[in-house]
């Protein structure tokens, strides 16, 4: 992501307004850890069918 924030810190941002909104992070930098509790983890590459599965997972959780 361009800017100060990452996504990681942008996906703490959004916790913290709406606890309740699931939030996914694809990312090519799986070396980095997320500590945020409810943060979904999609690493890249990743194929459609292991998306829609995540998707799936997290509507399945509202």
């Amino acid at each position: 992501m361009p800017g100060k924030v990452s996504g990681i810190d942008l996906a703490g941002i959004v916790r913290r307004r709406w606890p309740g909104l699931p939030v996914l992070l694809a990312t090519g930098y799986t070396e980095r850890q997320v500590a945020l509790p409810g943060v979904q983890i999609l690493a890249k590459p990743y194929d459609i069918e292991q998306l829609v599965r995540v998707l799936a997972g997290l509507a399945g959780e509202r």
